[in-house]
């Protein structure tokens, strides 16, 4: 398990044509952690951004589009 973690999420919600629509985004930034146990290999630090919007159809339906690692940095 990370030492470190924090997940920061912002949220917009507004109306589009009399239904409810959601945009917005977030980041997560994970501390180094072990990568397998009983080694000593360990993963590094990596920080990732997220990006999506929520539109509800119906009061009972609502459609999501959602793009992580949103830079498209390789964690390796």
């Amino acid at each position: 398990m990370p030492v470190q973690q924090l997940s920061l999420q912002l949220v917009q919600s507004t109306a589009l044509y009399g239904k409810a629509i959601k945009f917005g985004g977030g980041l997560l930034h994970v501390g180094k952690r072990n990568g397998f146990f009983g080694t000593d290999f360990e993963l590094p630090s990596c920080t990732t951004a997220r990006a999506f919007v929520n539109y509800d159809v119906t009061d009972a339906i609502g459609i999501t589009a959602e793009v992580n690692n949103l830079f498209m940095k390789r964690i390796t």
